[in-house]
This record gives C-alpha cells, structure tokens and sequence, in this order.
C-alpha cells in the first residue's frame, strides 16, 4: 500500500521538476510571452517618419515631445491614434504641437500638449495609457480623437485586425453583467500564466492549424454575442468596386452613383471597418457601442478623478464623394450600410462632451491619395477650428 509519504515525495518531485522545466523554458530555451499592445516602437505607421531609433518617443514610449511642464502651464493630454501620432509628419508639426500653439494664443497663457496614442489603437489602449500618465503626471484637459471608422471594431476584439486572422494581442476590456470588465492582457504575457503552459498552447494550435494569436482571438469571440446578418439582396444592383481601386483612384468614380465595396474583412463577426454600420442591425451592433460608451465613461472617471476636465472630437472632411452603399464579398454576402459617423458618436458620447470639426479643403488636406490621413495642412486646419471651439466654450 502506498503510503502518505511516499505520495507527498511523488507530488514534491513533480512540483520541483516542473518549477525546473519552467525556468529552463523561460531562461535557457527564452520562450518570449506574447506582446500586448505598443507603443511607437511597435507601431505599424512608424515606417513613414524619418528619424530613426526612439528619438522621437516621449517618456511613455508613445511619439511626440518629452513630458515636461511648469506648474502654471495648461496641460492638454491627447488620447487616439494615428491621427494623433501623425507618423508621416515631422514631429514639430504633429497635431500636439500646433494645438500648443493655436491654444496658448487664445487663452493668454502657456500651454503644454502631450500625445498618448498609438496607430491602431482604440479607446481600450488609449484609457489604459491615460491611467498610466495620471499616475505621475497631471492634466488640465483629456482630449480624445475619436476615429467613428475604426474604434467600434478596435474596441471589441482582443486583436488588432479585421480579418479572421488574428492581429497583434492588445489589452481590451469586454461587457460581464453590464459592467466594463479589464484591462485583459494589460501587459505582455505568457499564455496560461507560465512559458509551459504557453508552449503546450502552441502546441495546441498546431494541431488546428492556428497561430497562438488566433487560439487567444477565437476564444475571446466565444465571450461576443456574434450573431448570423441575412445579406441584402437589393445590393446586387450595385457597382462592384474594390479594395485597391478605390484607394488609388477615387477621383475617377460618379459621385451620383452608389457602389458595393468588396473587401476581405470579417464582416460576418463584426470585425470590420463597416461596424456597426450595417443593416439590418443586431446585437452585436447593440453590444460595440455599449462597450465604447462604457470605454468613454471610464476614460472621463479617471480624467475627473485627477481633476481634468474632457471632450471627444472627431473630424468630418467636405470632399466630394461617391456613397458606399453596400459592403461584402462573394463569400460572406453583400450587406447594406449607413455611415453615418455623427449618429454614432451622439449614441457612445454625451452630447456636451463631443465636437465635431469640419476640415475644409480639396487633397492638400490629405497626405496622398492612398494615405487619407491628415497632412501638415490638414493637421494645421482642425487644431486651429479645434482650439477655437475650445475656447469659446470656457
């Protein structure tokens, strides 16, 4: 009969070989955790500026000027994404900067602007970055940029890609009985808590045919009230148009005509540019914009907490354009879509925290025709309009 010691060997010996076989993983073989989220080290827009090293990157990893102010000046922090990180811009006239400006020549007095955004970021990255800088620093105001193309969907995924393939892992946050539960993977991690777990995750995902990103991506869909969209079938009457042409030669298209847009996004799940934007609508259309309004309340409790007062502002750009009227593949379907940016945001933000700043303008206010962020003059236009509206507010 096995005695109770020779039990506690067995189970003493195993706890030791394992403790063992971890620190050989994590230190002798260097199984590395997996990233969550980046900053402008890890950004993929970084490709575009022309400086190189870190240079660039203030005291939280994240490009823009070193965080450093007197106790007189206005601190403005600005949260979002490549709109604030400007990447194919020179830093001087990154949108931080000229806000500088445009706002301490109305107020009167000094004004220090600090970036805290990222490209691809959504207001999951941006509350977590805020959080991290209210921990030493100060603020005045919290400006959010808000990008109404590409937070919905930002939000809601583990991942940062809208295809079905897994994108880089980021810390996120989900809806558990109403309430805004995360950061999850606020930091980089190995899966399961140890390099052992993770290496017999990996092996796992072998066997399915996916990447440990993707394991990690499809178990967090299991936590999304993804349900099936019926395809509308009056978008077959539609042009089709793709991907690729409609960012080279948009100018060449009938702006009295609507098209179908073809696209290998995951429409199916939501996790798509045109979220939640298409019809008929569903839950889960219900559920992105509970969860970026629950990520804007937050982002405003932690700014008032720390004495800042906050405003969310998205821009709308007066070019020509043809209407988008249908979304989709042969494979998913063709659905119907309603961009309609204002009636978004009115649904996530209260109405006395949001501000939408027209960008008058032809192409100069673009970067090139394929890269339809702001340029220098598009950037110089909505921080001049942006401090005005500020300022005649107050």
């Amino acid at each position: 009969m096995v005695s109770k010691k020779d039990i506690a060997a067995v189970v003493v010996s195993t706890v030791l070989s394992l403790v063992v076989f971890e620190l050989f993983l994590e230190h002798v073989a260097r199984i590395k955790p997996i990233p969550s989220g980046w900053g402008w080290a890890g950004s993929p827009r970084r490709i575009l500026s022309k400086s190189t090293g870190d240079s660039e990157a203030n005291q939280f990893g994240y490009r823009g000027q070193p965080i450093h102010y007197d106790k007189d000046d206005y601190v403005v922090v600005l949260l979002g994404d490549s709109q604030v990180e400007s990447a194919s811009e020179p830093v001087e006239k990154m949108p931080e900067r000229l806000l500088e400006a445009e706002l301490g020549a109305r107020m009167g007095r000094k004004v220090k602007a600090f970036s805290l955004a990222a490209s691809g970021w959504g207001q999951d990255q941006q509350l977590q970055a805020l959080d991290r800088y209210l921990q030493s620093d100060r603020a005045d105001l919290v400006l959010v940029w808000s990008t109404p193309g590409n937070d919905f969907w930002e939000d809601t995924f583990v991942d940062r890609s809208p295809l079905v393939m897994a994108g880089p892992i980021k810390p996120t946050y989900r809806i558990e009985a109403d309430r805004l539960t995360g950061p999850i993977y606020p930091k980089d991690f190995y899966y399961g808590g140890f390099a052992l777990t993770q290496l017999l995750g990996e092996l796992y995902g072998k066997t399915q045919h996916k990447s440990l990103p993707q394991v990690i991506s499809d178990a967090w869909k299991t936590h999304l009230p993804i349900r099936p969209r019926s395809p509308t079938p009056a978008c077959e009457q539609y042009q089709k148009l793709d991907q690729q042409t409609l960012l080279t030669s948009e100018d060449k298209f009938d702006l009295t005509k609507k098209y179908r847009l073809e696209t290998a996004e995951d429409l199916l799940e939501s996790k798509t540019h045109y979220a939640p934007y298409m019809l008929p609508q569903n839950e889960m259309d219900d559920y992105q914009r509970r969860l970026m309004a629950l990520l804007y309340a937050r982002i405003r409790e932690v700014a008032s907490g720390h004495g800042a007062a906050m405003k969310v502002f998205y821009i709308t750009k007066k070019l020509p354009s043809f209407e988008i009227a249908c979304i989709g593949s042969e494979q998913s379907g063709y659905f119907a879509v309603d961009r309609n940016f204002d009636v978004a945001l009115s649904k996530v933000v209260p109405s006395d925290l949001l501000i939408n700043i027209p960008v008058p303008g032809g192409k100069e206010i673009n970067v090139s025709d394929a890269d339809r962020h702001l340029s220098t003059i598009g950037n110089e236009r909505t921080m001049r309009a942006l401090a005005e509206e500020l300022t005649r507010a107050r």
